[in-house]
């Protein structure tokens, strides 16, 4: 097989594989749309600290995307710069990936500890008497999860929750919301009446965002193996050009 036979099967190897390259940008961005408007309540109750994988999956999609698009152009028109600039952002991206993975690892614990927190700070928030994203959060979660508060249902009678306050007010300290109830009804329970779901929203919350994190991790690992690929790809047919000129300057 001649060298341009040689070139030819490079060159198409590389646009095939720019072409995929591409999809991958378009799958991680609708993920990233998905993860942000399927899961909005958990994001609410977590005080948008789930806002930050879904935002990382839409500008990374976005990125992979223009980065395919120059990988494309360059490899069609065998133009050494765009190469030698593909190559360079599909390295660039492969070693944020690399890090990215070992900071989600060693800081995992903390994301468990992030968790609770903006829970807790989302539930001290609730106002049975407004309208807003986390009294509804709040009641979407509880009521499609079957649980009731961040651990357990005591963190409604907190001292610090307006919930609390107000049901001190009506003389009704062990009064509960309707979201916790098993009935479903549009009414409150108490914690006398034992009606109230026993199970942790966090457990339910952070198992979901863990899970988030599990799939993103396994899609980069696989991904940053493939991009080592079109690193190598590009490189060569670079390298081709410079020695050799373009495919069709063949003698």
């Amino acid at each position: 097989m001649g060298l341009r036979e040689n070139r030819l099967m490079l060159k198409w190897a590389l646009f095939v594989f720019n072409i995929l390259f591409w999809l991958l940008g378009i799958s991680v961005f609708g993920v990233g749309i998905y993860v942000k408007t399927d899961h909005s309540d958990y994001a609410i109750i977590m005080d948008e600290h789930s806002n930050g994988y879904s935002a990382t999956l839409i500008s990374v999609g976005v990125i992979v995307m223009v980065v395919g698009v120059v990988g494309c152009i360059g490899t069609l028109r065998e133009n050494r710069i765009l190469l030698i600039v593909y190559a360079s952002a599909v390295a660039l991206i492969f070693v944020l990936e690399c890090v990215a993975a070992g900071l989600g690892y060693q800081f995992r614990d903390k994301l468990q500890n992030e968790v609770i927190k903006g829970m807790n700070n989302t539930i001290s928030q609730y106002d049975p008497t407004v309208n807003s994203k986390i009294r509804n959060a709040w009641n979407s979660v509880q009521t499609e999860r079957e649980c009731c508060g961040v651990e357990d249902f005591e963190d409604w009678l907190h001292n610090g929750t307006i919930w609390y306050k107000k049901a001190v007010d009506k003389g009704t300290m062990d009064e509960l919301p309707h979201s916790c109830c098993e009935s479903h009804a549009n009414t409150s329970c108490l914690v006398s009446d034992d009606r109230h779901y026993n199970k942790s929203c966090y457990g339910v919350v952070y198992s979901t965002v863990r899970s988030h994190w599990k799939a993103l991790a396994g899609t980069a690992i696989g991904v940053a193996f493939i991009q080592l690929i079109g690193i190598i790809l590009s490189a060569v047919l670079a390298e081709s050009v410079k020695k050799f000129g373009r495919y069709n300057q063949f003698a």
